[in-house]
């Protein structure tokens, strides 16, 4: 999955600050994992505490066939899209999975942060939300079908 360039965090305050660049208006939960997880590897972030937890991706059916969402929790962290000069508001989606954030004490919380001209949406993902059609073989369709 590729790691989506100039994402900035802001480790100063608490919670952290996740900021996607202007250039993007979407960013899906398995690139934001994969992003973030680059970002605590770089020697200077190591000595701060994880940015993200995440799950999923587990099978749901005999077959293997559909697989759970990812489920991505910023730990003591926001996700902020980059403010926009306006004067119209731009539409900016967290999509591919579920996003939650918790604060420093664990408690969950609304997790983006406010941005100028920027209408957030969240677009959360219900279970199974991916299906690996190339794993569907017909003894596998049977067994589905005589469940």
């Amino acid at each position: 999955m590729p790691i989506i360039p100039g994402v900035d965090v802001d480790y100063s305050g608490s919670p952290r600050i996740i900021t996607i660049p202007i250039s993007l208006t979407e960013i899906s939960m398995q690139d934001l994992h994969d992003t973030l997880r680059d970002i605590e590897d770089f020697p200077t972030n190591m000595k701060f505490s994880p940015l993200i937890d995440s799950e999923g991706k587990k099978p749901v059916n005999v077959a293997q066939t559909e697989f759970t969402g990812i489920t991505v929790t910023l730990q003591n962290a926001l996700l902020k899209f980059a403010d926009r000069p306006g004067p119209s508001t731009i539409l900016c989606v967290a999509s591919g999975g579920n996003l939650t954030a918790t604060d420093a004490v664990g408690t969950f919380v609304y997790p983006v942060a406010p941005s100028t001209f920027v209408s957030p949406s969240i677009s959360q993902s219900s279970s199974p939300t991916s299906l690996d059609i190339d794993a569907l073989t017909p003894s596998k369709l049977f067994a589905i079908l005589n469940m």
